[in-house]
């Protein structure tokens, strides 16, 4: 007898200080508002963000918040957002910046020589005399006898063949994803509808 009483006290006292649920707290979502949720369902009255189209008769608070920011032809249909693969970005003060509902950014790029920094590279020879007769695998050589070398200091003006030195890379993509954690982004289609301050 004593733990029933023990655990309806313990159960009141979690109702008055708010640890019973949302429903307890009577908390309600705005119309339009985008939460995180860690399991990969939405609940009732909120619908994901994967940029679906909801016909605007059954959702008209919603689009009159949303327009056709995030597509749909703003006659019979308005999209939602679609933040699959995507974080978040908010918009700049007076609305500067990307406009509301652009996407932009890319998970991979493929870099060009323009997008390297300015840079040389060393060509070595070696202070060996000629033994071979084929440039295969070899090395420039120090000639035994005669003048092969310019002075340090002459100009680089004649360039040769870009062959002469190999090529390397393979142009492959390269990941721009910073670390992330996947979650499911729902929007709230039911709702207390915003007063602007």
């Amino acid at each position: 007898m004593k733990r029933h009483i023990a655990t309806a006290i313990f159960a009141t006292a979690l109702s008055i200080v708010g640890i019973h649920g949302a429903s307890a707290q009577n908390v309600e979502q705005y119309i339009g508002e985008v939460r995180l949720f860690a399991f990969n369902w939405c609940p009732t009255g909120w619908a994901q963000t994967t940029g679906s189209l909801l016909p605007i008769a059954q959702n008209a608070a919603l689009f009159s918040l949303l327009g056709t920011s995030f597509g749909g032809n703003g006659t019979s249909t308005f999209g939602l957002p679609n933040l699959s693969g995507r974080a978040s970005y908010g918009q700049l003060a007076n609305g500067q910046g990307q406009p509301l509902g652009a996407t932009y950014g890319q998970t991979q790029v493929t870099l060009l020589v323009s997008n390297l920094p300015s840079h040389t590279h060393q060509l070595y020879a070696t202070n060996s005399a000629q033994t071979v007769a084929s440039p295969s695998g070899a090395l420039l050589p120090t000639y035994a006898s005669g003048k092969f070398y310019a002075a340090t200091g002459s100009p680089a003006n004649t360039p040769m063949a870009i062959t002469a030195i190999g090529m390397t890379g393979g142009n492959q993509p390269v990941s721009t994803q910073s670390p992330a954690l996947s979650m499911n982004w729902c929007v709230a289609t039911t709702g207390i509808y915003p007063s602007r301050q």
